[in-house]
C-alpha cells in the first residue's frame, strides 16, 4: 500500500471507530452511567486499537528482522 492509501485507510478507520465509540458513550450517558463506563466499553477498546494501529504499522515496517 502506498502512503495515500494508508492515510485514507486509517482516517476511515478512526472515523468509523470514533462514531461507534461516541454512539456507545451517548447511550451509556442516557442510561445514567458514568463516562468511565464508556471509556471501558468494547467500543472504546476498538477505538484505542484503531489509534495504535498506525504506530504499530510504522514500527513493523521500519524494524529489520
Amino acid at each position: 500500500m502506498n502512503g495515500i492509501t494508508q492515510a485514507f485507510f486509517f482516517l476511515t478507520l478512526w472515523l468509523v471507530m470514533g462514531i461507534g465509540f461516541l454512539s456507545k458513550a451517548t447511550e451509556l450517558r442516557r442510561q445514567g452511567k458514568s463516562w468511565a463506563d464508556a471509556l471501558t466499553s468494547i467500543e472504546a477498546l476498538l477505538f484505542y486499537l484503531s489509534l495504535l494501529a498506525p504506530f504499530v504499522l510504522v514500527i513493523h515496517r521500519n524494524v529489520p528482522l
